[in-house]
C-alpha cells in the first residue's frame, strides 16, 4: 500500500510539471519539430533544451498567477543560464531572444487577461525553434523566414481558438481570425517563397472556415493538423 500510495505521488509529482492546456502541447511540439526539420545536423542538446521549455511552463504559470515558488523552478532556472549561454556562444541569438523577453514581459502584465495571456503565452512556446536552430550552428539570417512564419501561424491559430471558444461561450461572433489574417496575408508574400505562401494562405483559410461550428476537441486536433502541415510546406522554405 505505501508503495503504491509513493508511486501515485511521484506520478502526480511529475505531471505537476506539465502544462495543463492541450493547446500548449501541440505548440510545442510543432516548435520542436520545425526546429528539427530546419536543422542541418540536430543535436541531443536542442532536443534536451526544448524539453526544459517544456518543464519550465507550468511552473512558470503557476508563479505568474498564483504567486507559487517552489522547487520546480529550478527548470526555468536551468533554462535561463542555458540561454544565457547561448547569448555569449552565438552573438545573434541576442536578436532572438530580445522579442520572447518582451512576451515574457507582456505575458506577465496581462496575467489578468485571458486572451492577452493566451496569445502572449502561445507565442511563447514557439522558442524552441531558435534554440534547436541556433544550436545546429544556424544563424540569425537562416531563420527569419520561417521564424516569421511559424509567429503569424500560431497567433492565426491562437485566435481561431479564441474567437471559437468564445462564441461556444457567449455566442458572440469575432472577427479575430479576420485580423491575423489580414497581418499574416502580406507578410508570407515577403518572406516566403510564392508558391509556399499561397499555400500556407489557402490552408489558413481553410482552416478558419471549417473550424467555425467544430467542437472544442475537434478544434485542437484541426489546429495541430494545421501547424503540422505548416512544418511540412517550410521543408521547402
Amino acid at each position: 500500500m505505501n508503495l503504491e500510495f509513493s508511486r501515485a505521488i511521484h506520478i502526480r509529482n511529475f505531471r505537476s510539471l506539465l502544462p495543463a492546456m492541450h493547446g500548449v502541447w501541440s505548440i510545442w511540439l510543432v516548435a520542436t519539430l520545425l526546429g528539427v526539420v530546419k536543422s542541418e545536423a540536430t543535436s541531443l542538446a536542442g532536443i534536451l533544451i526544448s524539453v526544459i521549455v517544456l518543464f519550465s511552463i507550468q511552473p512558470l504559470q503557476d508563479l505568474i498567477q498564483k504567486g507559487e515558488v517552489m522547487l520546480k523552478l529550478i527548470f526555468p532556472g536551468i533554462l535561463g543560464l542555458l540561454i544565457s549561454g547561448m547569448v555569449v556562444v552565438y552573438a545573434g541569438f541576442l536578436y532572438i531572444l530580445i522579442p520572447y523577453v518582451l512576451l515574457f514581459l507582456f505575458h506577465i502584465v496581462l496575467r489578468k487577461n485571458f486572451e492577452g495571456y493566451l496569445v502572449t503565452g502561445s507565442l511563447l512556446m514557439t522558442l524552441p525553434f531558435p534554440l534547436i536552430t541556433f544550436l545546429s550552428g544556424k544563424g540569425f539570417p537562416d531563420i527569419l523566414p520561417v521564424w516569421v512564419s511559424l509567429f503569424l501561424v500560431v497567433f492565426h491559430s491562437t485566435l481561431i481558438a479564441e474567437s471559437v471558444i468564445d462564441r461556444k461561450r457567449t455566442g458572440k461572433k469575432r472577427a479575430l481570425p479576420l485580423i491575423s489574417f489580414s497581418i499574416l496575408f502580406p507578410i508570407a508574400f515577403l518572406i516566403l517563397p510564392l508558391s509556399v505562401a499561397l499555400f500556407v494562405l489557402l490552408l489558413s483559410i481553410g482552416v478558419s472556415v471549417l473550424t467555425r461550428n467544430v467542437s472544442v476537441k475537434t478544434l485542437g486536433r484541426s489546429l495541430l493538423l494545421y501547424q503540422l502541415v505548416f512544418v511540412c510546406l517550410m521543408v521547402f522554405v
